[in-house]
């Protein structure tokens, strides 16, 4: 199982983000703790989203652009 962690801090609404390598599955926790898991995102978005996160991009302008419009969400 091959999933990552990544603890946003620069975010203004984007507190954690967990990516599953194996099933490209997204999971978000927003801030006031609502978590949203987008599933088998294309390997494309999953790998760019990624890079921005660890390039220091604005996540929740990467989330915008590349999970929030194309996938739905399912709140957990």
């Amino acid at each position: 199982m091959m999933k990552k962690t990544f603890e946003i801090t620069g975010s203004s609404r984007i507190m954690k983000v967990v990516m599953d390598d194996e099933t490209r599955d997204i999971t978000i926790t927003f801030k006031g703790e609502k978590v949203y898991q987008y599933n088998s995102v294309s390997e494309f978005d999953f790998r760019m989203f990624k890079e921005d996160i660890q390039n220091g991009e604005s996540v929740g302008k990467s989330f915008e652009k590349r999970i929030r419009n194309k996938y739905a969400g399912k709140r957990l």
